[in-house]
């Protein structure tokens, strides 16, 4: 028998080429690993640079939401009012009833809001807390959030009382931020194409001009009241009202009411046909606005559900003063006390049939039912009227308003950028505002 010994095995060249088969499927093999690991990092920075700009864009929204008041309660409305404005009886300078102050800087990465502080009514469980200043601003990088009570019952953990022995509560909201643009919308009112409108929309008084009200009587159960203007026309005091009492808890068939209308200072003081009449455009927003302070007489005893206290317009006629359909009266109250006092707003659009302008006067109505009240009298300060913003808003690059448009700012842009690698994230949006500043 013959035994067969075959050891052959691979020869060199098939080794080599083995070898390099391997060699180049480990490296193809390495470089599909090593792109699909740059890709899943680079997938992971994207979504969550994406995700830090939109939290912290959502965060903005619903702070800036909440801007100004949004709701009164209690017997501090007014009080409270006051406080969630920035400066609203400054007599220095020019008083700031908007809810917010504002300033802009430039960086070598773009332009951002330095800081945005503004304040807000805090309510828990529908009962009032407190006013709180919320800011927000850029540093290095990283965008903050902090906050202070202005008054009001404090939170030590969410947002304390702004004193020396404590810090603000600052929490860092999101890093890597290279661009923080958070603009306010440019008030209409800045158009002064049509009408006598002055630069921060002042229509009536005219520059260091004060006004006086002038009585009505005659016609439709209207009763002349006292009317005494003093310190240059910028306070008028009314008295001398007549009573709508009856012991009975009835009212009259026929109640006696009094009207006083707004005129410039050296009008005829006996004859309210010499009102300061205006012109309003069609669908244009204008404000009518005036300071009362604390009263201390009968006064006092004005029943809101009861006696009537309003504002309005009316049409220059010598027979009869009649309303606008499309306007209606703003009721307003005395204050109680000096922690009430404050000012008082009215905003309207004359929007009559035919294209306008409409002309009219601003009238203040009376009428009292209680037993004491009309035997008070009234201080009414500071009566301007003005042209304000529409429901129409337009966003300028850069634009910083002035202390007289700041309260006419009813929305803002807020442009995000966040990078998280190489990676960006950006989030844009409009973050409407509507209860900044003071509406009727």
């Amino acid at each position: 028998m013959k035994c067969l010994n075959n050891r052959r095995g691979f020869t060199l060249i098939e080794l080599l080429v083995y070898m390099a088969i391997v060699g180049i499927v480990v490296v193809i093999a390495g470089q599909v690993y090593s792109d699909s690991t740059k890709m899943r990092v680079r997938t992971q920075n994207m979504l969550a640079a994406g995700e830090m700009a939109e939290n912290a864009a959502n965060l903005i929204r619903d702070d800036l939401a909440q801007m100004g008041a949004k709701s009164k309660k209690g017997t501090d409305d007014y009080e409270m009012l006051k406080d969630v404005m920035m400066k609203p009886d400054d007599a220095t300078n020019v008083p700031d009833s908007s809810s917010f102050v504002y300033t802009l800087r430039k960086t070598a990465t773009g332009k951002y809001a330095d800081v945005i502080s503004f304040r807000r009514a805090f309510y828990e469980n529908g009962t009032f807390k407190r006013i709180e200043q919320v800011s927000w601003y850029l540093e290095n990088g990283t965008l903050f959030r902090s906050c202070r009570t202005v008054s009001g019952t404090e939170d030590e953990a969410i947002c304390p009382a702004d004193n020396d022995d404590q810090e603000l509560a600052e929490v860092a909201i999101a890093t890597g931020v290279t661009n923080f643009m958070l603009t306010p919308a440019r008030p209409s009112n800045l158009d002064l194409g049509s009408g006598d409108v002055s630069i921060d929309g002042l229509m009536f008084p005219e520059a260091n001009e004060g006004f006086k009200l002038l009585s009505r009587g005659g016609s439709d159960f209207f009763v002349r009241a006292n009317s005494v203007a003093n310190l240059s026309g910028k306070n008028v005091t009314l008295s001398g009202f007549t009573s709508n009492y009856q012991p009975n808890g009835t009212v009259p068939a026929n109640p006696t009411k009094h009207q006083f209308f707004l005129a410039a200072e050296d009008a005829e003081v006996d004859n309210w046909n010499y009102c300061k009449e205006l012109s309003f455009e069609k669908g244009k927003e204008y404000e009518i606005s005036f300071y009362m302070g604390g009263v201390t007489d009968m006064s006092r005893m004005f029943r809101p559900d009861i006696d009537h206290m309003a504002v309005g317009i009316r049409k220059k006629d010598d027979s009869a003063p009649d309303p606008y359909v499309s306007v209606k009266d703003y009721l307003f109250y005395p204050p109680e006390s000096d922690a009430g006092s404050g000012i008082r707003t009215m905003r309207f659009s004359v929007n009559e049939p035919g294209t306008g302008p409409f002309t009219g006067c601003v009238a203040f109505t009376f009428a009292f039912y209680s037993p004491t009240v009309s035997t008070g009298s009234f201080v009414i300060s500071n009566v301007k009227v003005r042209k304000v913003v529409d429901s129409d808003y337009t966003f300028v690059d850069e634009y910083q308003p002035n202390v007289y448009d700041r309260k006419n700012v009813r929305a803002f842009r807020l442009k995000l950028d966040v990078v998280k690698g190489r990676e960006n994230g950006h989030t844009e949006m409009i973050i409407p505002v509507p209860s900044n500043g003071t509406r009727g």
